[in-house]
């Protein structure tokens, strides 16, 4: 069996760089015995003053696990969006990962790579919605379509120190490749980035634990055409998660703030300053029959950049229809409404049906 320490500081981590986005999936193995094909067909809807933001889009995802140590996954979507008389549509990169885990030191080993298969050499007006899709006050399900290829290696590894404290310390280093993100545009070369992060959970008693752990990345310079044009400085992400199990049911809090440094190299924030809270309560009404109830709310820096500066509320419900042991249907249901003194006000909704099936 996979120890319980790894499992936990595993999640912890990837739960802090994912941002605790919503999701019904209570597997808590790093290498799951049970093959997956999942397709999230996702329709998101966004109105800002007189503007109107939208993108309809669907995941696909596979897991496979190979052996009880290693897993292999690929994750490939489609998406097009519209911004008022702009649009973009199109595939995305394909996304490989493997996970190897070695027993006896408790290391988890990940490798991903992009294929660089997505839509890119974008015109203009492509480029002017694809602005929308990457501001992270969106969460767009594909927040990008084309990059070049790029290389993630990581490595987490996780010791008790006793029996209710884990500890854990994992690095990342991603390398970028170069692409053409717009038709008429130079050669890309986006910053290389490395990552290293450390952790610690808490069992406070036998249905509750809490959890803390902060990442640090550093940004490399990104080049256009053999010059140095931009290097975002660095990030900081610190999070804490509290769990409390009741018999099948399950409460999460999950609070994260991030920061960024101003640009060592160019001008303005790419990122502003933001913090984020999330509770989550996952209710078992029947064996076929599970909800997730979300309330978030997050909190933008106004920065001179547009769209910045948003204080916003959701709500969201995340129910599961398991029609077999193989086949289960997620439904995805979510309204979000933000402020900011410039922007003004600005409404969201998000609407989804997907299926799952587990081999």
């Amino acid at each position: 069996m996979i120890s319980k320490p790894v499992r936990i500081f595993f999640l912890l981590l990837c739960a802090a760089q994912s941002l605790a986005q919503m999701s019904t999936e209570h597997d808590l193995d790093i290498v799951s015995q049970r093959g997956t094909v999942r397709i999230m067909p996702l329709y998101q809807r966004w109105s800002l003053a007189n503007a109107s933001f939208s993108e309809a889009s669907a995941v696909l995802s596979w897991y496979q696990p190979i052996g009880r140590t290693a897993s292999i996954s690929i994750r490939s979507a489609y998406g097009a969006a519209q911004s008022g008389d702009t649009s973009l549509n199109g595939p995305t990169d394909v996304q490989l990962a493997g996970t190897y885990y070695i027993e006896d030191v408790d290391l988890v080993f990940n490798l991903g790579v992009g294929i660089p298969s997505g839509k890119r050499n974008l015109t203009f007006d492509e480029f002017l919605t694809s602005v929308w899709l990457a501001n992270n006050v969106f969460r767009s399900q594909v927040a990008r379509f084309g990059a070049g290829f790029n290389v993630s290696p990581s490595v987490v590894w996780a010791i008790s120190a006793s029996d209710e404290v884990v500890i854990g310390l994992g690095a990342m280093f991603q390398y970028r490749g170069k692409f053409s993100p717009l038709a008429t545009f130079d050669s890309y070369d986006p910053g290389d980035e490395v990552s290293v992060t450390g952790g610690v959970d808490i069992k406070l008693d036998e249905t509750s634990s809490i959890a803390a752990d902060m990442v640090f990345t550093l940004f490399g310079k990104d080049n256009v055409g053999g010059l140095d044009v931009f290097s975002a400085g660095n990030k900081l992400l610190a999070s804490v998660q509290f769990q409390k199990f009741f018999e099948m049911d399950a409460l999460g809090i999950f609070f994260t703030f991030r920061t960024k440094a101003k640009p060592v190299i160019g001008f303005g924030t790419l990122e502003p300053n933001q913090s984020e809270i999330v509770a989550t309560y996952a209710a078992h009404f029947s064996k076929r029959v599970s909800t997730q109830f979300l309330l978030e709310g997050r909190f933008f820096q106004q920065t001179p950049a547009p769209r910045t500066g948003f204080n916003m509320i959701g709500v969201g419900v995340a129910p599961e229809f398991k029609l077999s042991e193989t086949l289960s249907l997620p439904l995805r249901l979510k309204y979000l409404y933000a402020s900011s003194k410039r922007d003004g006000k600005l409404n969201g909704v998000e609407v989804g049906l997907g299926v799952v099936v587990r081999y």
